[in-house]
């Protein structure tokens, strides 16, 4: 494309968009058997930044929390307490 070229556009649709923010209720089922991470706990308006960063940070907060008690390490009650963190 040569400058000052003009290209043709056709616009198909056009809608409003409202930012808004969700968090899930709760990053974990009861028994601890079902975590959600990234963007199925939250989202985030992509103003700031923060979706991707939020969702590495879930990751890494839930994956060492795993693999301590994956490995017998995760104290008093199999580790339930370990898991129920992440939640809170």
């Amino acid at each position: 494309s040569g400058e000052g070229e003009v290209m043709e556009i056709t616009m198909h649709s056009a809608d409003a968009w409202v930012m808004n923010g969700l968090v899930a209720e709760s990053f974990s089922d009861p028994s601890h058997r079902v975590f959600l991470c990234g963007d199925s706990a939250h989202q985030f308006p992509p103003s700031g930044g923060f979706g991707l960063n939020a969702g590495v940070q879930d990751a890494h907060n839930l994956a060492w929390k795993l693999a301590t008690v994956l490995h017998g390490e995760g104290g008093e009650g199999g580790g339930s307490g370990l898991l129920s963190s992440y939640t809170s």
